[in-house]
C-alpha cells in the first residue's frame, strides 16, 4: 500500500501516556485512546482503551446520548453495531508483509479506524501522540533512517477514500514500522472533528446544546449572551428580553400584557399589572344564574329558612331576592298554601260522645275525625267514642287520654313527671313526697307562725283543680246559693242575693261544717265512705244547705285511709299550692309586699311576670271575686291556690311541730286554718306560706274550699 505522510508534527516524548482533554481546539474531539509497543520479539502490540475504561470524564461522556460511541477492538471489519467506533490491527508481520519493505528487517503495524456511527470521512482519525524509541532515531520521510542497522518506520493519518483495501466506512487510518532490534512504545488517540450548530443536539459531546452558536431562544437556557438570538440577554441563565413594547412588560424573561383575566367564583374577572405586581381582581361578568355582588358573583336562587321546612328557595329578581318559597317540609307536616302545615290537628267536628279527637292529612286534605278521648261511660274504639260498662279503669290507675277510667277522667299528673291516674271529675293527682313547709325568714311580706318544718306526705292524694263553684255547689242543695257574689258585676255592699249568674265563681259564705258536709253529700253521690261524722248540728235535712242553719258543735274525721271526699290537711294545701317550688308563690318570690309586685320566675312562670297574672287580690280584682280558673295555674295544674278566696282546711289551728310525717293538726280546738289569700287582701297574704284562722261556724264572702280526696 502507499504511505500517506502526516499532516501534522509529531510529538516525541518520554511522558507517560496522557489522553488530555475530550475537547481540542479546532472543533475536535478525542473519542477513544490507543496505546502500541514493539516487545522484546520485535513485534508489534496495539491495545485500545474505551471512553467507559478511561480516567478521562471526556471520554466516559461519550458513553451517554447521541454521543456514546462504542469503542471495539478488533471487530469484524465491514460491520459494526449502530452508533459504534472500530478500531482494527488490520496486520502485524516481517517485511514480506509490509509493502514497499521488502527485504527489510522490519515488522509493521497498521491501526485501522471505522465509524458505524455515520460520520463523514475525515470526521474520524487516528493521531500518534508519542513516540519513545530505546534508541535515539530520526524519521524522515518514511524511510529508513541513515545509520544502518537502526531505524523507524513512519504513521500518518487523512483521507483513506483512495486506499482499494479500505472499507467504504473506514474514515482513517495511521500505522507505524518498528525495525528489528529497536524496541520503543507509543500513544495515540482517535479523533472526532465536529462542529457544533443550531440543531438541540450536543454535536460536540461536551454536554452543552447550541453553546455560542446564538441559536437559543426566549426563555431557553444559556451560559453566555453568544447563546442567545439576537436582541435577547442571558440573563440569570435564562435567555430574555430586556424591553416591551407599550401595553407589556417584561416578565420571567417575556413580554406579557399589562391585563389579563383572574378566576372568580362563577364569574369572570381581570387584574392589571402596576408597580411590579398584579392587582386585585375585578368583576367582569358572572356566569348564567349567577348575579354580581360587589366583586363576587351570587347564585340568583339560594336556600331560605321557613318554619317546618326541609327546603325552600328565594329568587333573585331585580336587584333583590323574593319571598321564600317552600318546597319541602318535614315528617309530619305538608306544603299547603306556600306554608308547612301539621300533618295532624283537631278536629273541626267531633265524632259523638267524643272530648278530643284529631283529623290526618291524606293525599291532598285532612281525612275523618279520629276520636283520642270520650265522655264518661264511652272508651276510644277505632276512633270512635263506643259504650262501655266494663274494662273500666279504676281510681288512681295510670291513664292516658284515651284511657277510660271508672271516675270517667283521666287526671294531669305534675308537670314534667309521668303521673296521670284515673281521678275524679275535676281533681288532679298530687303525689306523694317530702317538702319544707312555711317560710324563710327572709321572705317579702312574710308573717308570724310560718317557722320552716320538714313535712313527708306518704300518700299520693286526689285536689281539685278550682275551689267549688256556686254552680257545682247548687247541684247538691236544691238550687240554694248562700254565696255573696251571685252575678259577674257587683261589688261588695251592692250585690243582691240569688241572681244565680254567676256559677263559675267561687262557693264563698260556707262555713267549714257546711264544706264538710258538702265532702260527705258529694261522697254519698258517688257511693263511698263519707270522712266526717258531723256532732250536735240542728237540722241536718238540709240546715249545712242555707244560710239560717247555725252550725254544728263537732265533727270526727275517718282519718286519712277514708275514701271518700275531704278538705285537705294544712300540709297537703301547702305541698300542692307550692308545687314543687320553695318561693313565696308558685311563680317566684315578690318583689315587694303590697300592691301588684312582679314575679322572681319559678316552675312554667316566667321571671318579671306581673302577681296580676297569677292570682286575684287587692291590687287587681276590683273588691270582688272572680270566676274560677282565672289566672295562670301552676306546676300540678291547680287553679287560684292563691287569691280569689280563701279555702278552709281540715286542721284545728296550732303552732308547727318540727319533722313531721303525715300531720292532721291536733284532735281539737277553737279555730280552723284557711289558706290562700282572698280578693281584697294585700299580696303578701296570698303566699303559699300564709295561714290564718277562725272558729269553724265562721261565714264570709272571703272564704270559700275546695276538696280533696286520698288515692286508695
Amino acid at each position: 500500500m502507499s504511505l500517506d505522510q502526516p499532516g501534522e508534527a509529531l510529538e516525541r516524548s518520554g511522558a507517560a501516556f496522557d489522553g488530555g482533554s475530550a475537547a481540542l481546539a479546532g472543533g475536535k474531539t478525542t473519542i477513544g485512546e490507543f496505546r502500541g509497543e514493539v516487545g522484546a520479539d520485535g513485534r508489534l502490540q496495539i491495545t485500545v482503551v474505551k471512553p467507559d475504561e478511561a480516567s478521562d470524564p471526556g471520554l466516559r461522556r461519550y458513553a451517554q446520548g447521541l454521543c456514546s460511541l462504542n469503542i471495539v477492538q478488533d471487530g469484524v471489519p465491514a460491520s459494526g453495531p449502530a452508533d459504534s467506533i472500530e478500531m482494527v490491527t488490520i496486520f502485524e508481520g516481517l517485511d514480506a508483509e509490509c509493502d514497499g519493505f521488502v527485504g527489510t528487517l522490519l515488522y509493521c503495524g497498521v491501526v485501522t479506524v471505522r465509524s458505524f456511527y455515520g460520520a463523514p470521512q475525515n470526521d474520524v482519525f487516528a493521531q500518534i501522540l508519542t513516540l519513545a524509541p530505546s534508541t535515539a532515531v530520526s524519521v524522515a520521510n518514511g524511510d529508513v533512517v541513515p545509520g544502518g542497522s537502526s531505524g523507524l518506520g513512519s504513521w500518518s493519518y487523512g483521507d483513506l477514500a483512495g486506499l482499494a483495501s479500505a472499507p467504504a466506512n473506514a474514515a482513517t487510518h495511521s500505522w507505524v514500522f518498528a525495525r528489528t532490534g529497536i524496541n520503543f512504545t507509543f500513544t495515540g488517540r482517535v479523533v472526532a472533528t465536529v462542529e457544533e450548530v443550531c440543531d438541540s443536539v450536543d454535536n460536540d459531546c461536551d454536554g452543552l446544546v447550541d453553546e455560542g452558536q446564538g441559536c437559543r431562544t426566549q426563555g431557553q437556557s444559556c451560559t453566555e449572551v453568544a447563546d442567545c438570538t439576537s436582541g435577547l440577554a442571558c440573563t440569570s441563565g435564562i435567555c430574555s428580553v430586556t424591553s416591551c413594547a407599550a401595553g407589556f412588560h417584561v416578565e420571567s424573561g417575556s413580554c406579557a400584557a399589562d391585563t389579563r383575566s383572574c378566576a372568580i367564583a362563577n364569574g369572570t374577572g381581570s387584574q392589571t399589572y402596576a408597580a411590579g405586581s398584579w392587582g386585585s381582581c375585578s368583576l367582569v361578568t358572572c356566569n348564567s344564574s349567577y348575579h354580581a355582588n360587589g366583586n363576587a358573583c351570587d347564585a340568583d336562587v339560594i336556600a331560605c329558612s321557613a318554619s317546618n321546612a326541609t327546603a325552600a328557595t328565594q329568587t333573585w329578581s331585580a336587584g333583590a331576592y323574593g319571598s321564600c318559597i317552600v318546597t319541602a317540609c318535614a315528617s309530619t307536616y305538608h306544603l299547603e298554601s306556600g306554608a308547612c302545615v301539621s300533618d295532624s290537628r283537631s278536629c273541626l267536628t267531633l265524632p259523638a260522645n267524643a272530648t278530643a279527637g284529631t283529623e290526618s292529612w291524606t293525599g291532598g286534605g285532612y281525612g275523618s275525625c279520629t276520636a283520642t278521648a270520650c265522655t264518661v261511660g264511652y272508651v276510644v274504639t277505632a276512633g270512635a267514642c263506643v259504650a262501655s260498662s266494663t274494662s273500666l279503669l279504676p281510681l288512681g290507675a295510670p291513664c292516658s287520654l284515651s284511657a277510660s277510667c271508672a271516675s270517667g277522667f283521666c287526671a294531669t299528673g305534675p308537670v314534667g313527671t309521668v303521673n296521670d291516674r284515673c281521678a275524679p271529675i275535676g281533681m288532679n293527682y298530687i303525689p306523694a313526697g317530702t317538702f319544707t313547709m312555711g317560710s324563710p325568714s327572709a321572705e317579702v311580706g312574710r308573717l308570724s307562725g310560718e317557722t320552716q318544718h320538714s313535712v313527708t306526705l306518704t300518700r299520693p292524694y286526689f285536689m281539685a283543680q278550682t275551689e267549688t263553684t256556686q254552680g257545682f255547689w247548687k247541684g247538691f242543695t236544691g238550687g240554694v246559693n248562700r254565696a255573696l257574689y251571685q252575678n259577674t258585676t257587683c261589688t261588695f255592699g251592692s250585690c243582691l242575693g240569688n241572681e244565680n249568674a254567676n256559677d263559675s265563681g267561687p262557693a264563698e259564705g260556707t262555713d267549714w261544717y257546711s264544706a264538710v258536709a258538702f265532702a260527705n253529700a258529694l261522697s254519698a253521690a258517688e257511693g263511698v265512705t263519707a270522712c266526717y261524722t258531723l256532732v250536735g248540728c240542728n237540722d241536718m235535712t238540709d240546715g249545712w244547705k242555707d244560710s239560717s242553719h247555725d252550725g254544728c258543735s263537732g265533727a270526727i274525721f275517718a282519718g286519712l285511709d277514708c275514701p271518700g271526699y275531704r278538705l285537705p290537711t294544712e300540709a297537703e294545701w301547702e305541698y300542692a299550692a307550692r308545687a314543687g317550688t320553695t318561693t313565696a308563690t308558685y311563680g317566684g318570690n315578690l318583689s315587694a309586699s303590697s300592691g301588684c309586685p312582679t314575679l322572681s320566675g319559678m316552675g312554667a312562670i316566667a321571671a318579671g311576670t306581673s302577681v296580676a297574672s297569677l292570682l286575684w287580690n287587692s291590687c287587681n280584682a276590683g273588691n270582688r271575686t272572680h270566676e274560677v280558673a282565672g289566672k295562670l295555674p301552676n306546676d300540678f295544674g291547680l287553679y287560684d291556690m292563691l287569691g280569689n278566696v280563701y279555702e278552709w282546711t281540715h286542721d284545728w289551728s296550732a303552732a308547727y311541730p318540727g319533722t313531721v310525717t303525715d300531720p292532721i293538726g291536733p284532735a281539737s280546738g277553737s279555730d280552723k286554718l284557711f289558706r290562700g289569700g282572698t280578693y281584697d287582701f294585700a299580696v303578701r297574704y296570698s303566699r303559699a306560706a300564709h295561714r290564718r284562722d277562725v272558729y269553724p261556724g265562721y261565714r264570709s264572702p272571703q272564704i270559700g274550699f275546695r276538696l280533696a280526696r286520698t288515692v286508695p
